[in-house]
């Protein structure tokens, strides 16, 4: 006798939380080994390409997927990732932490999707997403993305 057939839907969601885990700490890799190389004085264009990649590749699931949460992150990340790509800001100490703090956001964020994704539920409460939406806007952020200055 035959099991009961799950929801593909639900088969596409749970793959992409594991791709999404999977470039979140890809992205925790390259940032890593980006962090060695500007301690040794460099910089290595490859790392940040493969990081942009990785951010754009995060924001195109998350949109497919609904994942608002983390579709913003990746939005406001890849604007300062092209912007080290580009030479138009300088990799240092204080971008590096600002990279290594998104991709702690992007754990969170996945996390507050996860639930919110598999409960089929856009809000799961009214104080919840007033949190979550309050924690994406620009001026909610404690290492604030969007008006970072150079």
């Amino acid at each position: 006798m035959r099991g009961t057939m799950s929801d593909p839907s639900d088969k596409a969601r749970e793959d992409f939380f594991s791709e999404a885990q999977e470039i979140i700490e890809t992205l925790s890799r390259n940032l890593l080994a980006l962090d060695e190389v500007h301690r040794q004085s460099g910089t290595d264009p490859s790392l940040i390409n493969e990081a942009f990649r990785a951010v754009h590749t995060l924001k195109g699931l998350s949109s497919l997927f609904g994942a608002t949460m983390i579709g913003a992150l990746s939005h406001h990340l890849e604007d300062v990732l092209d912007d080290l790509r580009l030479g138009r800001i300088p990799l240092n100490d204080h971008i590096l932490d600002v990279l290594f703090k998104a991709v702690e956001g992007f754990g969170r964020a996945l996390a507050m999707e996860r639930i919110r994704l598999r409960s089929g539920i856009h809000r799961l409460s009214r104080g919840w997403s007033r949190k979550s939406e309050k924690w994406l806007r620009p001026q909610a952020h404690p290492w604030n993305i969007r008006r970072l200055r150079y």
